[in-house]
């Protein structure tokens, strides 16, 4: 999922991307904490993609869908609820 997630994100213009960022400094979902704006500055997208999966683990698909909805890239929620990237399924790897 980290893969297509990343893909996601690759998907979004710099400043989509970055107000992607704004958002994950805000509270998306109850017991969720935000991640600290400090942590998100000057990231690019694959670290982006590691610090929602240090923060958010399993939740990690849900807050990207609700950011998703709030930037207007319903587009791209439904490409993460089909697990497909350009029409070809995403494996998952892992980013560290």
């Amino acid at each position: 999922m980290d893969e297509l997630i990343l893909e996601i994100l690759w998907d979004l213009k710099n400043e989509d991307f970055e107000t992607f960022k704004w958002h994950l400094n805000e509270e998306q979902l109850e017991g969720c904490r935000p991640i600290p704006q400090g942590r998100l500055e000057d990231q690019n997208r694959p670290r982006v993609v590691t610090l929602m999966k240090d923060y958010y683990a399993d939740k990690m698909v849900n807050i990207t869908k609700e950011i998703l909805k709030k930037i207007s890239r319903n587009d791209l929620i439904e490409t993460l609820e089909n697990g497909q990237v350009g029409g070809v399924e995403a494996q998952q790897h892992s980013f560290t």
